[in-house]
């Protein structure tokens, strides 16, 4: 008989701009090289990032896994 176990912690961190920046002034590309540089000793891989828009204007978001989990463990 098989037998699966899961277990699953997130831990989410927001940032909010003090003004509003537009989807097309947000400068994704250097936000996520320095996060790349910040982040690579944790395992951060470009592959991993990823960014959400919605509107196009201000619905948007990038996000990326830091830690993950050995399913071992």
């Amino acid at each position: 008989m098989a037998e699966v176990t899961t277990k699953v912690c997130t831990v989410a961190f927001e940032s909010f701009f003090t003004k509003a920046v537009v989807y097309k002034e947000s400068r994704f590309d250097e936000i996520s090289q320095k996060c790349i540089e910040a982040f690579a000793s944790y395992g951060l891989r470009p592959l991993q990032i990823s960014v959400r828009s919605g509107d196009q204007t201000f619905n948007y978001d990038l996000s990326f896994s830091l830690l993950e989990m050995d399913p071992e463990i």
